[in-house]
């Protein structure tokens, strides 16, 4: 598991600097991930007692709390990162406007999960955080860098 990720982490960071699959160390890499990922994850399932336990995405609490995180995850990671590379790269902003826009914007995506989030708790705490949420949301996202 350990060499798969790490080979395939490689390959992410490094590919756009060797320009992906021309190079065969991106080509030797991707082919170590893709075996090391797909070997780890049939292994999972044959043995009695795996180290993770992918049989648990088959209960629905799981796959739901999964997605869950996997799009606030996403939705972090682009506002926190993706964002300023893009205003970097393509508009060609300076570091100062960068911060001010990414400050501005990384409320929004942040919350936009947490109604869902919140939706999966007992029914008098919910309120509480719709609440604490919308606060949260209306006293960062109103105000605006000059």
């Amino acid at each position: 598991m350990a060499i798969g990720f790490s080979a395939l982490t490689i390959v992410l960071e490094e590919g756009f600097h060797e320009e992906w699959f021309s190079s065969p160390m991106i080509v030797g890499l991707s082919t170590v991930a893709a075996i090391s990922i797909i070997g780890v994850r049939r292994a999972e399932f044959v043995v009695k007692n795996p180290l993770l336990d992918l049989r648990l995405l088959r209960r629905r609490s799981v796959i739901a709390g999964s997605v869950l995180m996997f799009t606030q995850g996403a939705i972090c990671f682009g506002a926190i990162f993706l964002l300023p590379f893009y205003l970097a790269q393509v508009p060609r902003y300076s570091a100062l406007q960068i911060g001010a826009r990414v400050v501005m914007w990384s409320g929004l995506p942040a919350t936009s999960d947490l109604p869902f989030i919140a939706s999966h708790h007992e029914p008098i705490r919910r309120a509480y955080r719709a609440a604490l949420a919308w606060a949260c949301w209306h006293s960062d996202a109103l105000r605006t860098p000059t």
